[in-house]
């Protein structure tokens, strides 16, 4: 039976802030936030990390607040979703929503959008960020593919690339649309690249606290709100 599941990747071994997913935002490690808020219109939400031990402090932390957590390969991210996609028994037409560990600003509602819009274009194969400009906000990343996809990429992938970001050989070999024109036009106001988003050094780790610090719920602020208040706010 076909289904939607999050996969929400992260690890603690990042190059450019080492331990970024659980530096804390909100109360919340950053990982955690990103699961909650990815989830809090009732979506499965399965954080994908890696076996190696600089994770297990990621996979306590992650099943202490009740959310589910898999654990594989730490460079072949690809063979990572793909195992955790068999070990939850999806089916081969249920949509996988990637989100990666250090973006806080999606939420349930948006991934929903895209989900609906994803299921009601069978001739897309993969719906995502940047496909082939976006002019999203760096950090409001979401990539919608089926299951399937996973085994033909895994199967014919295999430069080092491919296999550590999972889903470039599915964008090279499918029939994409990106997500601004699927997101409702009301939102318009609150796209454009002149934002920055994720976590990558200290300095947006800064400016993303200084942001949620203008919020009294963390996990239920729309994306679109937390957008209004970063344009506000210079890094």
């Amino acid at each position: 039976m076909s289904e939607s599941c999050v996969f929400v990747q992260a690890r603690m071994s990042s190059h450019r802030l080492p331990g970024k997913s659980l530096m804390q935002i909100s109360g919340y490690p950053l990982v955690v936030l990103a699961a909650l808020r990815a989830k809090n219109t009732g979506l499965r939400v399965v954080v994908v990390t890696s076996c190696e031990p600089s994770d297990d402090i990621l996979f306590e932390s992650v099943i202490s607040y009740g959310i589910e957590c898999f654990r594989g390969n730490l460079k072949n991210v690809l063979l990572r979703f793909k195992e955790a996609s068999d070990s939850l028994k999806l089916h081969k037409d249920s949509l996988i929503i990637r989100l990666t560990g250090d973006n806080t600003v999606p939420d349930g509602a948006l991934i929903d959008e895209l989900i609906s819009q994803y299921s009601s274009h069978s001739e897309v194969n993969y719906l995502g960020a940047h496909y082939p400009q976006d002019n999203l906000p760096y950090g409001l990343n979401i990539e919608v593919f089926k299951v399937h996809y996973l085994d033909d990429a895994l199967m014919n992938a295999s430069t080092d690339y491919d296999l550590e970001h999972v889903t470039p050989w599915i964008k090279r070999h499918s029939n994409c649309i990106g997500m601004t024109p699927k997101i409702p036009e009301k939102y318009n106001n609150y796209i454009s690249s002149k934002l920055n988003l994720t976590i990558d050094s200290n300095d947006e780790l800064k400016v993303m606290r200084s942001i949620f610090n203008q919020i009294r719920r963390p996990v239920d602020e729309p994306w679109y709100k937390i957008c209004r208040i970063a344009c506000q706010i210079k890094p």
